[in-house]
């Protein structure tokens, strides 16, 4: 093993010692706790669309009842195996805010050719009080935060350095993953129009074509899930959506939105204009 390799191999380590801090938690702090009622509802629709009793909480009656389907269908997959759900569901998180935490050290290196950079945006991510609350409890959301830190580090690998060299069919893949992931937090539908104006600020060559690519895949994942709700349930949009919109506005939730618009102005802006090559991109 050449320095270099030794160097590589050391920094792996510092990384995937960092990124372990959240399962550490739990473990040492929380054991046992598996998440507040999303988690037993999570879990009451699994144990019934495992037992053939239709997806929701009442036997023979089929509702929408999960915005994270996926989620639910990767816990049902997990309901074959012995052992109690809670925990192995749990362990997947833990193992999914690992993930997490590496990639976002990894796609900060690489952005910038930088491991302090990489160990800096890795242990920033592995001290959320946020994603200590939410490693190891029975919900989707440090999956949806892997799924994240998978799409950008897929895409910057894409683009960085040598952003003529990926083929159409990667941004399709890369498409097919941000379509997974708004199938565990729909909000994240947002992540290829992201990634499409990146692509326009960083100049990426055949940004029309390779974007058209990645929303192709989207809307792959995108169709699988209207055929599977129409199939499972009878509708497209559900039945907890309209819990957190009004009577008023039943589809466009402006509370909502102005959340939404605050994460793209305080952390999606700023990571566009950090990967810009020039400032004069933006004149």
């Amino acid at each position: 093993m050449t320095s270099s390799d030794k160097i590589v191999s050391r920094y792996g380590l510092v990384l995937l010692a960092i990124s372990l801090l959240p399962a550490l938690i739990w473990w040492m702090f929380f054991p046992g706790y598996f998440g507040a009622d999303d988690a037993y509802i999570h879990k009451a629709i699994v144990d019934s669309w495992v037992g053939g009793l239709g997806w929701g909480v009442n036997p023979g009656s089929p509702v929408g009842l999960s915005t994270a389907p996926l989620f639910t269908l990767m816990m049902s997959a997990l309901a074959q195996f012995p052992g109690d759900l809670l925990f192995k569901g749990s362990l997947v998180t833990q193992f999914a805010s690992v993930v997490g935490c590496l990639f976002a050290g990894l796609t900060a290196s690489h952005i910038g050719n930088n491991r302090a950079a990489g160990i800096i945006a890795c242990l920033f991510a592995a001290t959320s009080a946020v994603l200590w609350r939410l490693t190891g409890a029975f919900m989707e959301t440090t999956i949806a935060f892997a799924a994240v830190a998978l799409v950008v580090h897929v895409y910057y690998r894409l683009c960085i350095p040598s952003p003529d060299a990926a083929r159409p069919i990667e941004y399709f893949g890369l498409g097919v993953l941000c379509g997974c992931a708004a199938l565990l937090r729909p909000e994240l539908g947002m992540l290829p129009f992201l990634i499409f104006a990146s692509m326009v600020i960083m100049s990426v060559p055949c940004a029309i074509m390779r974007s058209a690519a990645m929303f192709y895949g989207a809307g792959a994942a995108g169709v699988f899930y209207v055929i599977f709700a129409l199939q499972t349930w009878g509708s497209v949009l559900p039945s907890t959506y309209s819990a957190k919109t009004t009577d008023a506005l039943n589809v466009l939730n402006l509370k909502i939105l102005i959340q939404l618009g605050g994460v793209v102005v305080s952390s999606a802006l700023g990571c566009l204009l950090y990967t810009s090559p020039s400032p004069r991109d933006w004149i």
